[in-house]
């Protein structure tokens, strides 16, 4: 592992722990580069955090850890308001900026993403963990992403872009994946899980423990105006799927009157879509 310490005439926003750098050292596979001015680390290279390396920097190096507590954990949040359950607070060890490969940091028994890169060039797994929410998370990815095995109960800070893209030859199969659904990350998929769609060609699946009441409510962040809109104009038969509270505002929002509602539902029915 190559470290390359960027320096600056400007405030320093701090350095990193000898702890930091033996993490880092053993973590990153290719180059790290420190800045003072923010803090940040970024990496030209994949990231592994993942305790089954033995990292041990919250004192387990089993990738199960704890498992029946952690499922444990699951259920409760999922029957019982979440303001009512709290777990010992524990974030990344060190706070990325950029990394150019992979992300890595399942079974950690993180409660926040706080640190995470914000743009991640590979993948992104966050895998059995605790997290309630994704806020702190990646804006951009652009391979997959990654959640299942956590007590989330909101999409909230979700990434904007996941690109799927995968390297090696090898296959996708979906954009990104929770506990209650595996979809393509787009809103014609979003809206789809809203209304609780069968599976189609978005790859949407609900797995067999997963509760459709729970898949709303996590995908309901996203389903904005905007992205109803959005998922009209990339497929006018979408219009037929938008909530009827919504359909009016939307279908004048994209440019469709009344008439080309009727006539999409027309098309529908001759089999012309």
């Amino acid at each position: 592992m190559k470290y390359v310490r960027s320096f600056s005439l400007f405030e320093s926003a701090g350095s990193l722990t000898e702890e930091q750098i033996a993490i880092l050292d053993k973590a990153v596979e290719g180059k790290w580069t420190f800045n003072p001015q923010t803090g940040l680390v970024d990496v030209d290279g994949n990231v592994n955090l993942d305790t089954g390396r033995s990292l041990k920097f919250y004192g387990s190096d089993s990738r199960h850890y704890e498992y029946d507590e952690q499922r444990a954990y699951i259920e409760a949040r999922r029957k019982t308001d979440k303001s009512t359950i709290t777990h010992t607070p524990k974030s990344l060890p060190v706070s990325f900026g950029r990394v150019t490969g992979d992300f890595n940091c399942k079974g950690n028994r993180l409660t926040t993403l706080q640190g995470s890169p914000q743009i991640v060039g590979g993948s992104f797994d966050c895998r059995h963990n605790f997290l309630h929410t994704l806020e702190g998370g990646p804006v951009e990815v652009g391979g997959t992403f990654h959640c299942t095995s956590n007590p989330i109960m909101s999409l909230e800070g979700a990434p904007k872009k996941i690109e799927g893209k995968l390297g090696g030859g090898r296959k996708k199969f979906a954009d990104f994946s929770c506990n209650e659904f595996t979809i393509n990350w787009n809103p014609k998929a979003w809206v789809k899980v809203y209304n609780g769609s069968e599976e189609d060609d978005e790859y949407i699946i609900f797995l067999e423990t997963a509760d459709e009441k729970e898949a709303r409510k996590m995908i309901e962040p996203l389903i904005t105006l905007d992205v109803m809109v959005e998922a009209v104009r990339q497929d006018p038969k979408m219009l037929e799927e938008i909530p009827e509270e919504f359909r009016d505002e939307v279908s004048k929002k994209a440019g469709m009157g009344p008439t080309t509602f009727k006539a999409i539902l027309k098309a529908d029915d001759l089999g012309l879509f």
